[in-house]
């Protein structure tokens, strides 16, 4: 019996961008004519914990849109450089903000018919989001897969920010999830590892594989059936799926996996990338802070990124969990985390200072209240001696040596606390 294949060779590349002022980003997204908010139905997150599955449902913590003509986006997709036999297709972008002020581009890119060779060669030119702009390529009226993003994202003076976390145009590079189904004829153990290993780093056939090189900890490689194979690294993630033969393990390959991938674990996959992204935008952001206001702003994000965005367990299924914690150790969340705790040293002592102004200037306040008060005092006082004969007669010298008598102790007291807090 002949089974329908719904599995589409493909990969989500993503691409970082911080926000620095959502009034501004949200009003060119809401005004535009290139984007809409996802349908609802095209989100369905099952296999996640409630509290993960919820931060894709809630206003306040993301927001996902999509661009509503992506196939029209002129992304120069390098068929000539490949001699590939059919193009690679932009079907979907989304633009995917969560409350931390970073958000994602997701472009999931369909192969058809490409071979698995051509995708690897494909990935490593197309991750180079800048690749194009160089001067051997004759891009005729298409553009740079970062030109493109530019044309759909608000300006930068909207504080727009595309690959925030790094500064050379060549580290401008997307992040990749790939989604392969294979033919197991094709492929022995040997050159499975191979292509796994060069799909999540994106790297093409000019690099050595190494079966040593795959091994080390910032590298996942996981089976947890002989039909599906997983992949990771910091740059990229990979499943690869094959049929088997059997009925009903087959329909599940075709008509349910391939669901299940571009749903709850592309938005697994996300949250990661979140959680990773944030903690590097805060770490910069504690290194040029510099005022209390900004401080407070940033702690309430901090606390937020940990209280509502971070957490160690996904789910109770045994592939995504297994998959979210061997890529959480990758990313190395915890350690940002932590680097973030070391830095906090400078959060603390520019809200000392800026809480040692503020009593500083409060105490000079109370001074000017109290000396305020004395002259208020010495007024009512020149009535009552006016009432007594002896002392009416030198009113105003008795008033004065009051006066100075209280402004010596006022003096007094206010250097011996000032002493004490030394």
């Amino acid at each position: 019996m002949n089974i329908e294949i719904r599995y589409k060779n493909s990969t989500i590349y993503t691409v970082p961008v911080s926000v620095e002022h959502d009034s501004r980003f949200f009003d060119f997204i809401n005004n535009s004519d290139q984007w809409q908010p996802l349908k609802q139905e095209k989100l369905k997150i099952n296999y996640l914990f409630n509290y993960a599955a919820n931060i894709a449902n809630n206003s306040n913590t993301c927001i996902i849109f999509e661009h509503t003509n992506p196939e029209e986006l002129p992304i120069y997709m390098f068929e000539k450089e490949l001699n590939l036999n059919e193009s690679p297709v932009v079907s979907e972008i989304r633009l995917v903000y969560f409350g931390t002020g970073v958000a994602f581009i997701e472009l999931h890119i369909l192969y058809g018919s490409l071979s698995v060779d051509d995708i690897i060669e494909f990935a490593y030119l197309f991750k180079k989001a800048t690749k194009a702009d160089g001067k051997a390529y004759n891009l005729g009226d298409k553009i740079s897969l970062f030109s493109a993003l530019k044309r759909i994202l608000p300006p930068d003076k909207s504080g727009t920010k595309l690959f925030f976390a790094n500064t050379a145009d060549f580290k401008f590079q997307a992040l990749s999830f790939h989604l392969l189904l294979i033919d197991d004829t094709e492929f022995d153990e040997a050159r499975l590892s191979e292509t796994i290993f060069l799909l999540k780093r994106s790297y093409n056939h000019d690099f050595i594989y190494d079966a040593n090189a795959d091994k080390s900890k910032y590298d996942m490689t996981y089976k947890p059936f002989d039909y599906t194979h997983w992949g990771g690294c910091q740059e990229g993630i990979v499943c690869i799926s094959k049929l088997t033969g059997n009925q009903k393990t087959d329909s599940f390959i075709t008509s349910y996996q391939y669901d299940h991938l571009t749903n709850d674990y592309r938005f697994m996959y996300l949250l990661l990338l979140n959680q990773r992204y944030s903690a590097i935008k805060y770490i910069n952001q504690i290194a040029i802070a510099d005022d209390k206001k900004s401080v407070e702003e940033l702690n309430h994000k901090i606390i937020d990124l940990k209280t509502k965005y971070t957490f160690h367990v996904i789910s109770d299924e045994m592939i995504y969990q297994n998959v979210y914690s061997q890529m959480y150790s990758i990313m190395e969340i915890d350690k940002l985390h932590c680097d973030i705790e070391e830095n906090g040293d400078k959060l603390t002592a520019i809200q000392n200072e800026g809480a040692a102004k503020s009593e500083k200037t409060t105490e000079r306040l109370l001074l000017a209240i109290s000396l305020f008060s004395i002259f208020s005092a010495m007024i009512d006082s020149a009535s009552f001696f006016d009432r007594i004969p002896i002392i009416a007669i030198q009113k105003w010298s008795t008033l004065l040596s009051f006066v100075i008598t209280i402004l010596i102790g006022i003096y007094y007291f206010y250097n011996k606390m000032k002493n004490l807090k030394k």
